[in-house]
């Protein structure tokens, strides 16, 4: 048996192939991320208009989307509705981003794992609550809606199909 063994131009070849590939890859996700942003921009500033939330185009900056939300599901928030979002949204982003900084974390933060976990899930159930009551506002079966949201692009489509309807609340 002899062992198979590469050159050092063709271990090259191969890491630049590689590269190349996830640098596709990172393309395309970012394409489909911008598309999908773009559909619930759009979503959001036409139901902002329509319920006549001022300024209608934060919903074209990602982290201000939050406060459009807020804003069109206020009443069932019991008001203050986009300040609430907007602040479960930002921390649901750094909790998101948390683990990835593992190293930056130990440094500042001790955050202890079942206090972590309890953290992430209320924000997780927060949100699910939120994404139903956008729902709940424009559509009939909100919980369909709030279930097929699992699905990656299925919220921003759906929102956009949503957007010209009266609310229902």
């Amino acid at each position: 048996m002899t062992a198979y063994a590469q050159s050092p131009e063709e271990i090259r070849e191969s890491f630049l192939l590689l590269l190349n590939l996830m640098l596709i890859q990172y393309i395309c996700l970012f394409i489909l991320w911008l598309i999908a942003h773009l559909i619930l921009a759009a979503a959001l500033s036409r139901m902002a208009k329509n319920a006549h939330i001022r300024h209608p185009w934060l919903s074209w900056i990602p982290i201000a989307q939050f406060w459009i939300v807020g804003e069109l599901i206020s009443e069932k928030l019991r008001g203050n509705g986009g300040i609430k979002v907007l602040l479960i949204g930002c921390v649901t982003i750094v909790f998101r981003f948390l683990p990835f900084h593992h190293l930056y974390i130990d440094l500042l933060v001790k955050i202890p794992e079942p206090i972590y976990r309890f953290v992430s899930l209320t924000l997780w159930i927060l949100l699910i609550y939120i994404v139903y009551r956008l729902y709940e506002a424009y559509a009939k079966k909100a919980w369909i809606h709030t279930v097929l949201s699992i699905i990656p692009f299925y919220a921003p489509i759906a929102l956009f199909v949503l957007r010209n309807r009266e609310r229902r609340y």
